[in-house]
């Protein structure tokens, strides 16, 4: 689990601990999303947003600062899993980095000490 997987992909600041947001892309061709990324909520946001230079679109995103508390989390979860089965397409490589994100915060949200943290 890497702590990485929590760092903004434009500054590197842990968005945990800032004004942060979980964001997934949608490719434009492929109708499916082809990222997910951690940022900081405004400058590094709308920098990484222009980056996509229009083959790509955000498709949605989470505030960090919504899913700090356990319920929020799993209620999260559970959203993305029902938007799965409704018929989300998401890519390998970003199902992979959702993953870790997850597998990565999901210590510091409940509150696990590190020999009690979840173990693949």
């Amino acid at each position: 689990m890497s702590k990485e997987s929590l760092l903004c992909r434009h500054c590197g600041k842990n968005i945990l601990e800032h004004q942060g947001l979980i964001v997934f892309v949608r490719g434009m061709r492929l109708g499916k999303i082809v990222d997910v990324y951690g940022c900081c909520r405004g400058d590094c946001e709308a920098a990484l947003k222009e980056s996509r230079g229009g083959k790509e679109e955000i498709a949605f995103s989470i505030e960090v600062a919504d899913v700090k508390e356990p319920w929020k989390f799993y209620e999260y979860a559970v959203g993305l899993m029902d938007r799965l089965y409704q018929g989300l397409k998401i890519d390998k490589a970003a199902y992979k980095k959702l993953r870790e994100m997850m597998d990565a915060a999901a210590p510091q949200v409940f509150g696990w000490k590190e020999q009690d943290k979840y173990a693949k």
